[in-house]
């Protein structure tokens, strides 16, 4: 469903393939990413975008989570003290630097245990995925971290993450992603034109 947007040498490979692929190409992307804005830390913190740093947020709680799993980050905390934690104190670690910091301490040990095959994506390496594809990214669910589904006034969920691509009238389409259990594991990936 995605093939107008794939590179073509994708177009015979099993799921398994693109999946690896597309891990693979989220990486690199994140990679780029962090040597990018490492660059405009160096020079000042103020030229960060918006975009930017939610997408750091976005990347630091996807870090935070899987390094706490492993017992690597917090790890006197229960899950749910160190959910509340990072919800409690994300403005303030994003204000004191931490949050970079933290990122550019921990990226190398983050991405040895999310390329391993079977790994989870999160939030990031779905705006990883958007950014390479130049697509927009759009999820229902919930962010494991902040917990709390959001309604519109009618009652709708509204997407926890949102990416806006740099294809300014999205005229390759969006991915979808739908999670299942709360959030976390998704049930399904839709690609809409």
């Amino acid at each position: 469903c995605m093939n107008n947007v794939l590179p073509k040498e994708t177009a015979q490979l099993s799921d398994k393939e693109l999946a690896n692929f597309l891990r693979k190409k989220a990486i690199e992307e994140e990679l780029t990413f962090i040597e990018s804005v490492k660059v405009l830390l160096s020079q000042d913190k103020n030229l960060l975008t918006e975009k930017q740093k939610y997408r750091l947020i976005e990347l630091f709680k996807d870090m935070a989570e899987e390094l706490h799993s492993k017992k690597l980050y917090l790890s006197h905390f229960t899950h749910n003290e160190f959910c509340q934690y990072i919800k409690t104190f994300l403005t303030d670690l994003i204000n004191n630097g931490t949050v970079y910091e933290f990122i550019t301490e921990n990226f190398t040990k983050y991405i040895n245990f999310t390329q391993q095959p079977g790994n989870w994506a999160g939030s990031s390496e779905l705006i990883a995925i958007g950014s390479w594809l130049n697509v927009d990214v759009c999820a229902y669910g919930n962010d494991k971290i902040i917990g709390e589904l959001k309604y519109d006034e009618k009652g709708n969920i509204l997407p926890y993450l949102t990416y806006k691509s740099e294809n300014q009238n999205n005229t390759k389409g969006t991915i979808t992603v739908f999670q299942c259990n709360g959030g976390g594991h998704y049930k399904s990936l839709v690609f809409k034109e």
